[in-house]
């Protein structure tokens, strides 16, 4: 197709028909000038011709069947979407082909709230999420609600990383219980600057050892070998709960408490304990930055980490 069609309007009738009418067509030359606009659009028409197997637009190869499998494995939606309601075309376009996707990237200071939640929508038909970064999207707790749901259909996620949002600690509490209930191969769990305050969700910190209690989400993960809830004013409570709750992770362990506010921890119950018949160990990074250590809170926080073991 070249030289004679020279507006985009133009070309859409033409890709319709070859939809249409081919069967078996491996490769189609597009040639117009002014279309870097509506390539993706252009792209997108041509998929749906059967049996197409190469697609050059102006000389450059924009479509190889053999290669769409592992392009359409990752998204990624970052900047440049500032004022605009919907989500880039590139991102409709793959999540046709949503069950091979295994990695979501999104990045932006200022992508529209509903193209967040409309992306959220979409999400649970990725059946196979590895991977997913949600960066300074401006995440809520109303948000987090669609994010559970999300997560019910992500058995596979190993890593899930949320910083730089607005989750507080309701939207974290229900980020954590879904996770814990359906994704039990985690192993990264980034929550590091969500806005949670001292005494938001008290009575949740609080709530023993049941599966839905922050402990109970904790010794879920027999695999998870990064978590961080830093930049986040917890309070002392919440920290302990946490302590007390790694000795079911895995082997190397890095736990991100730096400025959490983690105050004095009470001590340990010291009750009496058989002696293990083997033992195992755990390498331990323990991130404590920009919290106040001083008089004996370092001691303590070493002890409620130490004495499950």
């Amino acid at each position: 197709i070249e030289d004679g069609i020279r507006q985009f309007d133009l070309l859409i009738p033409v890709l319709e028909e070859l939809t249409a009418a081919c069967n078996g067509l491996d490769v189609l030359r597009i040639r117009m000038e002014n279309i870097d606009r509506e390539e993706d659009q252009i792209i997108s028409y041509c998929e749906k011709i059967r049996g197409i197997k190469v697609v050059f637009l102006n000389g450059l190869e924009v479509l190889n069947a053999d290669k769409v499998v592992d392009e359409m494995r990752h998204v990624e939606i970052k900047g440049g979407t500032s004022g605009k309601e919907e989500l880039p075309l590139g991102f409709q376009r793959k999540i046709a082909h949503a069950h091979v996707i295994t990695s979501f990237y999104m990045y932006t200071d200022n992508l529209w709230q509903q193209v967040v939640l409309s992306a959220f929508q979409a999400l649970p038909r990725c059946c196979n999420l590895v991977k997913v970064t949600l960066h300074s999207t401006y995440l809520s707790r109303e948000a987090a609600e669609q994010l559970a749901v999300c997560l019910s259909t992500w058995p596979k996620l190993q890593s899930l990383s949320l910083v730089g949002n607005s989750l507080a600690a309701g939207g974290c509490q229900q980020v954590l219980q879904a996770a814990a209930q359906h994704c039990k191969g985690l192993q990264q769990l980034e929550l590091s600057g969500n806005a949670i305050r001292e005494r938001e969700m008290e009575d949740w910190w609080r709530r023993g050892d049941g599966e839905d209690s922050l402990g109970g989400c904790m010794r879920s993960w027999k695999g998870m070998k990064h978590f961080s809830l830093a930049n986040n004013s917890l309070g002392p409570l919440p920290c302990h709960v946490i302590l007390q709750s790694i000795q079911t992770w895995g082997d190397d362990v890095v736990l991100n408490l730096c400025d959490v506010a983690i105050g004095s921890l009470p001590p340990p119950q010291m009750e009496e304990r058989a002696v293990p018949e083997s033992t195992r160990t755990m390498n331990l990074d323990l991130h404590l930055g920009a919290n106040d250590l001083r008089e004996g809170r370092l001691c303590a926080v070493l002890q409620c980490a130490v004495h499950p073991f």
